[in-house]
């Protein structure tokens, strides 16, 4: 972090910090002299500690540490000032300094744990420890190698958490499919566009992950106050800026600016993204001309009026476009001994939008330091569209397998050959419309919390698709003469046929209301401290005339005198999730207004344990769940499209157990191991269990961070996902018959990050140029390192002989990517 002097004279010889003020009208800064202090906060065991709260004399300017116990502040120069450092369960300290114009000084700080014997106090906070989220470093999702970019590639690696598209941001959890989770930034929640087919399709995701300043996920047994969701939550709260920031970065793929700063009483955080990955489309099966634009800018500015009021707005908008003019597809499939090779010529042209925009104004007033009050005000504007026509010549082959042939690997017989069309002129668009009014205080032991919502939807839905083949589906034509032709008593059928055609046009209004109440006690025995948080939740939906009560409970334990530092916990809750404009729709396009709200009955067990390896610290999280689900809409995938079929019920479980280690394998740097192990089935009424299509029996992920010894400048991140095959449905009928079920491939795929830290607090560089930046880093990125062709789909094709042949759509193949950031 540099001065105000600094900035002012280095805007004049820095282009790129010329850009960001031309961009986003940046700081009109103050000209007072300034300058910094940074360093270390440690416990009296020499252990960093985050969140320690490093606060100056006026009371109103400070920060708070990272994970390494890391910390900056940018403060008045030629003052004395008395600054303070404070932590639940440890003393304060305080110190005096005074420092010149530009000067850095750094002030290691140790803190000792409170030795007065006050109820309630241990070594680390156990409000976050007794629930069931858990707490990241949103620096993560900068540092982790992937394809995609955001903060959907940290989720991936939790435990718990089920994704096997490195393109699409969107994960399921514990047996629940993508739309059972919820997402809130600042208290507010947001959606993702409607019309996406593929992982191609969706661009950016809403969270910009350099606004993020804190990041929380609960894959179950979750609180009263998060909204009316079936399988998880993910918590994000963007920064409160302090003093001016900036940071930029550009790859191969993306580029994003940001900055951020503190005028008076007015801040301002501002962030903006491209994304164009045709670089990684083009290295697919399918190839073509691929012209993918995904932009973001997002804004969240407020205004103090006085310590008990003030304004926050956060706006967004997102214009995600997609064209593509396909050529050419090869695939191959099969095993050593016996291989197919599908050729597809194709002409046509697709060109999708997904354009949508969010803004929010909160009133945000506190009568006294323990209470707090907001208004909230959100509007959500989607407009949609999809125009494709796709003709496709197909050709199915055997290819030569012997490795004494002279034609081995060519083709050797072919065996099927046809046309498919496929066309598309849909489009969406949908509103919601938000009032909320939120509260909490603080009553000695208790923290009491509560809300109520009312929420408008309004959608519009034109459908009209369709897709032709040939008279066999896939398959040449069966005349009297021709090879497969089994019955000459039976007319053959010349004619051609459309496998689906859906035409209609939707309109659907929906008026919801909710209100929640929870409350957070603290109490204490001699040996044990205890949290219990227990809420209920109430709703009501007007389309179907539904009422919903969700009672919810979590317990936690933390014994006191034990040595090992060990917390358990308790969640159980009654969770329902009612139905939206997606889960009314079926298969044919027409609307079921009348179905009622998906239910789940949480109980989950867990334990959080703290220890020390090779005097460096370490946690490892478990939980062990079981989820009732009734009342069930059934649906199938394709892709990451999620067709329902809300003409049906069904009722089933999920249970299975998740474990995580985390700490400092290599010293200064977190990595960890995720590993679950989960079992979901349906059934319809009392007749036999089927697998759910999210059924996924062994989940594990590592992140490892290593540096090289003497030169930790030069970093290295292995981001490694395992997660055994989901079943394959083509159709509902196949979903629940289940006669022969069949699953996908395992999906592995390993991304390796390569880093250079040009310049950091600790580094200077030998352009000097550079020094002006606090972090400059270059990172190489080996997506899918070891070239592992993973499935996400199948095209059917049935040949001259009458069988029917999934032919694997892939995805990303081994690839390059190149990353500068800089911060400012």
């Amino acid at each position: 972090m540099q001065n105000a002097g600094i900035i002012t004279n280095g805007l004049k010889k820095n282009r790129l910090l010329i850009v960001f003020s031309f961009l986003f009208c940046c700081s009109i800064n103050s000209f007072a002299q300034r300058a910094t202090i940074f360093g270390k906060v440690t416990d009296n065991n020499n252990k960093p500690l985050e969140f320690v709260n490093i606060v100056l004399g006026d009371g109103k300017t400070g920060t708070s540490t990272d994970k390494s116990g890391n910390y900056e502040l940018s403060v008045p120069a030629d003052t004395t000032i008395t600054a303070s450092a404070s932590f639940l369960g440890y003393d304060s300290y305080s110190f005096t300094f005074t420092l010149k114009n530009n000067e850095r000084k750094r002030i290691n700080i140790s803190i000792v744990e409170n030795t007065t014997n006050i109820q309630g106090v241990t070594i680390e906070d156990n409000e976050v420890r007794s629930t069931t989220f858990e707490r990241l470093d949103p620096k993560m999702a900068q540092i982790i190698p992937n394809a995609s970019g955001d903060i959907g590639a940290l989720i991936k690696t939790l435990p718990g958490v089920t994704s096997t598209n490195e393109l699409s941001s969107q994960y399921s959890v514990r047996g629940g499919n993508y739309d059972e989770n919820i997402v809130y930034v600042n208290g507010i929640e947001v959606f993702r566009p409607y019309l996406t087919r593929t992982g191609q399709h969706e661009g950016l995701s809403f969270v910009n992950p350099d606004l993020v300043s804190s990041l929380s996920f609960s894959a179950g047994g979750f609180e009263a106050r998060y909204g009316d969701k079936m399988s998880s939550v993910l918590d994000i709260t963007y920064k409160t800026p302090t003093e001016f920031h900036a940071s930029g970065s550009i790859s191969l793929m993306s580029a994003s600016l940001h900055v951020e700063d503190k005028i008076n009483k007015f801040t301002y955080l501002v962030g903006a993204r491209q994304k164009s990955n045709s670089i990684l489309l083009n290295t697919m099966d399918t190839k073509g001309q691929y012209k993918p634009s995904f932009t973001d800018v997002q804004a969240l500015l407020t205004y103090t009026f006085s310590k008990n009021f003030n304004i926050s707005v956060l706006g967004n908008y997102s214009r995600n476009s997609y064209k593509l003019v396909p050529e050419t597809r090869v695939t191959e499939s099969g095993t050593s001994e016996k291989a197919n090779r599908m050729t597809v010529y194709m002409e046509g042209y697709e060109h999708d939008k997904f354009n949508n925009g969010m803004g929010a104004v909160s009133f945000n007033y506190n009568p006294n330091i323990n209470s707090k009050i907001s208004f909230i005000l959100s509007a959500y504007q989607s407009v949609e569209s999809e125009k494709y026509d796709i003709f496709n010549d197909y050709y199915l082959s055997e290819i030569e397998t012997e490795e004494d042939s002279d034609s081995y690997g060519e083709e050797s017989e072919p065996i099927g050959t046809g046309v498919f069309i496929t066309h598309g002129r849909n489009y969406y668009q949908s509103g919601v419309y938000t009032a909320d009014v939120k509260g909490s205080s603080q009553l000695k032991q208790h923290s009491l919390q509560w809300g109520v919502q009312y929420r408008f939807e309004n959608v519009y839905d034109k459908i009209d698709k369709w897709k032709m083949v040939d008279s066999a589906g896939y398959n040449l034509p069966k005349t009297p003469d021709s090879l497969g032709y089994i019955n000459p008593s039976v007319q053959p059928d010349y004619s051609m046929e459309l496998k689906y055609n859906v035409k209609a046009i939707n309109t659907l209004q929906l008026n919801r209301v909710s209100a929640y109440v929870q409350d957070s006690w603290k109490f204490y025995s001699k040996n044990v401290d205890f949290n219990i948080t227990y809420g209920i939740r109430a709703a009501y939906l007007d389309v179907n005339n539904e009422f919903n009560i969700s009672p919810r409970l979590t317990f936690s334990a933390y014994p006191t005198n034990w040595k090992q530092d060990i917390l358990f916990r308790f969640s159980t809750g009654y969770y329902f999730q009612p139905p939206g404009y997606k889960e009314m729709l079926d298969k044919n396009g027409i609307l079921h207004t009348d179905i009622k709200s998906q239910k789940s009955i949480h109980f989950v067990a867990g334990m959080d344990w703290n220890f020390d390896i090779w005097n460096r610290p370490f946690k490892f999280i478990t939980d062990v769940y079981y989820k009732h689900l009734t009342n069930l809409i059934p649906y199938t995938i394709d892709n990451v499209i999620i067709q329902y079929h809300p003409e049906l019920t069904t009722n089933g479980y999920a249970t299975g157990i998740d474990m995580k280690l985390v700490g400092e394998l290599v010293k200064g740097v977190d990595s960890w191991i995720s590993l679950s192990l989960m079992n979901t089935k349906d059934r319809i009424g009392d007749g036999n269990y089927y697998l759910r299509p999210s059924d996924q029996l062994v989940n594990f992920s590592i992140f490892l961070q290593d540096y090289i010894p003497k030169y930790p400048k030069f970093k290295v991140q292995i981001n490694l996902m395992i997660g055994t095959g989901l079943p394959i449905y083509t159709s509902e009928d196949e979903l629940f018959t289940q006669e022969k079920v069949f699953k996908y491939t395992s999906y592995k795929r390993v991304d390796l990050g390569l880093g250079w830290q040009i310049v950091s607090d600790e580094t200077q560089s030998k352009w000097q140029f550079l020094n002006k930046f606090s972090d400059v880093s270059l990172v190489a990125e080996v997506l899918n390192l070891l070239d592992i062709r993973n499935k996400i789909s199948y095209t059917w094709v049935t040949d001259i002989y009458g069988i029917s042949r999934g032919i694997p759509d892939y995805l990303t193949p081994i690839m390059f990517n190149l990353k500068l950031s800089v911060k400012y």
